[in-house]
């Protein structure tokens, strides 16, 4: 019986096709089909689609539109006039905290990816891109009990909820040397570590 392999890719309809979107399109090319079937879980709708649509698997989407966190406009200096000043913004997330990112992101997605996961009977979810762009997909692989692959591409912010969730993956892959020290900082044990 083939292994179900759900395969994350952390996905922005405003980002351009990156190389962890390349990377992806060949391991899925070179999975050997008799052995695995694959699907993919994309958070948005974006142009490098068009990469997956020669590889014949089922292509999923969390349409979970984040709202606009990037930047709000600051307030004026207090005198009313801040037309000759470059305009401060911060972010939404900053002035919320982790707590915004919790209710209106992580917990919604990570109840989506269960659904997928349960749909689909997955064996295995493979994460893409790095720990803290997919900590719903982890969340959702331990509340599941499905074994976690994450791929990691790319630094991995020390915060308090990447600490917890680097101890879920069974296997973490790093693309250098490192990026595998950011995982063992972080706290990581070396034996789940692979470079390739």
């Amino acid at each position: 019986m083939k292994k179900r392999i759900l395969f994350l890719e952390n996905s922005e309809s405003n980002r351009p096709t990156g190389g962890s979107h390349k990377s992806l399109y060949i391991l899925l090319n070179g999975l050997d089909r008799t052995k695995y079937e694959p699907f993919l879980l994309l958070n948005q709708k974006n142009q490098y689609l068009q990469l997956f649509d020669s590889l014949n698997i089922l292509l999923f989407f969390l349409d979970h539109q984040k709202w606009n966190t990037r930047t709000i406009p600051s307030t004026n200096n207090g005198n009313g006039n801040n037309k000759n000043q470059p305009q401060q913004r911060k972010s939404i997330k900053s002035l919320f905290g982790v707590l915004f990112r919790v209710i209106i992101e992580l917990v919604p997605m990570t109840v989506k990816t269960m659904g997928f996961i349960r749909r689909l009977h997955i064996d295995i979810i493979h994460t893409n891109t790095r720990i803290g762009s997919n900590q719903h997909g982890i969340l959702a692989g331990w509340l599941t009990g499905i074994p976690v692959i994450s791929h990691e591409r790319w630094w991995t912010p020390d915060t308090w909820l990447n600490r917890r969730l680097i101890e879920v993956p069974k296997v973490i892959i790093c693309v250098s040397d490192a990026i595998k020290s950011n995982i063992l900082e972080i706290g990581s044990v070396e034996s789940k570590c692979r470079v390739i």
